[in-house]
């Protein structure tokens, strides 16, 4: 009984969330939790990257494999997992239904992903010249970056590409610190 209600809550809660706008439109605003992390300049800078038409399709197709997202705007919700609800006809029903009414705030909730993806390596990518040609010292690189809130392990990861190796990595910085960012400021579904 107690498995049969958990899984009639899970698909009424998906049907309850389709199909409602006002979820889509909350959900926007998410990717400017990057803001307060990485400044408002390079946050904006960010969300015109991703809705502009400023990036490639090398790039979409990186960053989601960066991010770990699945091809395609169906990001699952729920785990899809078989049980005899799913096999009716009815279960398949609701199913899709959920999966129909959820689009928009799928494809929200992708961009936003990328969008923060975009300000992590934005921010890299702009700063670590100046810190390179020694403008700014690794201190003042943490608080430009955002990344004085992250872990220590993120810090040094992001330090050891860019400082004491002959050749910089400031792209696979940017990358990681776009993973780091992104695991920072987005909800985490597993």
């Amino acid at each position: 009984i107690g498995e049969w209600a958990s899984k009639l809550s899970s698909y009424y809660s998906g049907v309850a969330m389709s199909f409602r706008p006002a979820i889509a439109l909350r959900d926007s605003i998410q990717a400017m939790m990057m803001a307060p992390k990485v400044g408002f300049g390079t946050a904006f800078k960010a969300l015109k990257d991703v809705y502009g038409k400023g990036l490639d399709d090398a790039w979409w197709a990186r960053a989601a494999e960066d991010l770990g997202m699945p091809q395609g705007i169906n990001m699952p919700i729920f785990a899809d997992q078989p049980d005899v609800f799913i096999k009716t006809p009815l279960g398949r029903s609701v199913k899709k239904l959920q999966e129909a009414g959820n689009l928009p705030r799928r494809w929200v909730d992708k961009q936003n992903r990328f969008a923060v993806y975009r300000g992590g390596e934005r921010s890299i990518l702009d700063n670590a010249p100046k810190l390179l040609s020694k403008q700014m010292t690794w201190e003042e690189f943490l608080w430009e970056t955002g990344l004085k809130g992250s872990f220590k392990t993120d810090q040094d990861k992001i330090h050891s590409m860019l400082m004491g190796v002959e050749q910089p990595n400031i792209e696979g910085a940017a990358r990681e610190y776009g993973k780091t960012l992104s695991k920072d400021v987005n909800f985490v579904y597993d």
